[in-house]
């Protein structure tokens, strides 16, 4: 395919995602003129707080669920199983 039919359907992407909110001004941030290293500055930043929250969500869903539940109730000796 041609690059300027490419272009042509990546700019008539990136429209879409404006309209149905996918994108918004950070997008716009992100691709003005920077430092060459900010944009892979931002995904690693982003993927090292994914990281560190998939990890505290795995350790949390390893917790027994009775203990959790207690500890999640301010009247364990209430409690319905």
């Amino acid at each position: 395919m041609p690059a300027a039919a490419l272009r042509s359907q990546l700019n008539e992407h990136i429209s879409y995602m404006y309209a149905t909110g996918i994108l918004d001004e950070y997008y716009q941030q992100l691709q003005s003129p920077q430092d060459e290293g900010f944009v892979p500055e931002v995904i690693n930043i982003f993927l090292g707080d994914a990281d560190r929250m998939l990890n505290d969500i795995t350790s949390l869903l390893s917790v027994p669920y009775h203990r959790a539940q207690a500890l999640c109730s301010p009247y364990p000796d209430r409690l319905e199983y």
